[in-house]
């Protein structure tokens, strides 16, 4: 036995309408405009972590340079003293350095150097080392 629907059944729906169209469109609209802040606030953080990122390796080289100065106090302050060429991150960001030395009181000791990278005032990253030193 089967049963057949009326031919008149499947007229009253013929599929989807304009206007289910135009709200499931401003669902979608609503629903991306709620994700743009946060979209936003990650592209900015990860702009400001390549900046950091730079610094950082910027810091180090001249943590190593320092590293294989002569094994004297003023060998390190020389060093430190020496102009520092300005860096670009990728963005165009200029990052400045300014390196520091700690003499110690005695001799042979270890003398602290300090390196400082800064963009427009801000410190982006900061290290010291120790070096051994035999004499003034």
């Amino acid at each position: 036995m089967s049963e057949t629907l009326p031919a008149e059944a499947g007229t009253d729906d013929a599929g989807i309408g304009m206007i289910e169209i135009v709200v499931a469109m401003f669902m979608l609209a609503l629903l991306a405009l709620s994700f743009a802040p946060l979209l936003a606030g990650t592209l900015r953080l990860a702009a400001g972590n390549a900046d950091r990122t730079t610094a950082t390796e910027l810091v180090e080289r001249q943590l190593a340079e320092a590293r294989g100065q002569t094994a004297t106090c003023a060998g390190l302050t020389a060093y430190a003293a020496s102009p520092v060429p300005t860096s670009r991150t990728g963005r165009g960001v200029v990052l400045t350095s300014a390196r520091d030395v700690v003499c110690p009181p005695t001799y042979p000791g270890t003398a602290r150097v300090t390196v400082r990278v800064t963009a427009d005032g801000a410190t982006l990253a900061t290290a010291s080392t120790l070096v051994y030193v035999g004499s003034a």
